[in-house]
Formats: structure tokens, sequence, C-alpha cells
């Protein structure tokens, strides 16, 4: 899917866009944060609940229009940076 699809599920609550970026973007996210978090290990469970955190900001950030698509695979840089805020 592209940015703009997911911008607009996640904009409808599409059930099927929240199981795509789930499923696509989960590995990626944790594998940049492990890699991110050098200095202290991080448990696979709170790697789990910053993407679902970061899944909730991202929701809010893309229904109150302060996201919007600019070029594909800069909702997951997105994404990313937020949970590395949130680490």
């Amino acid at each position: 899917m592209t940015d703009i699809q997911l911008i607009e599920g996640i904009k409808h609550n599409d059930e099927h866009t929240w199981r795509y970026i789930c499923r696509s973007m989960r590995q990626g996210f944790t594998a940049i944060i492990k890699q991110t978090v050098t200095i202290t290990k991080i448990a696979d469970d709170d790697i789990d609940d910053i993407f679902q955190e970061s899944l909730i900001l991202l929701m809010q950030k893309v229904k109150s229009g302060d996201i919007v698509a600019r070029r594909d695979g800069g909702l997951f840089n997105y994404l990313v940076e937020i949970g590395k805020w949130k680490v």
C-alpha cells in the first residue's frame, strides 16, 4: 500500500489498513529500535508497547492533519522517529 492509501485508511479506521501496518512495519520498527538502543538492552515486550504507543500517536497526527503523504516510506520513517522519541 502507498502512504496515501495508508493515511486514508487510518483516517477511516480501516481494519485492513491497521493489519497491513502492523504486519508490514512491526519487524522493521523493532529492528531499528533495537539498533538505536545500544546502551541498554530493551525487552521485546517493551518494544511492542512502544510500537503500539507510536501507532496511537501516528493515528492522532494523521487524523489531525499534521501528517500528509509526501513520499512512500515517509509514514514508516515517521513511525520510527516517534518510537525513537518514546525510547
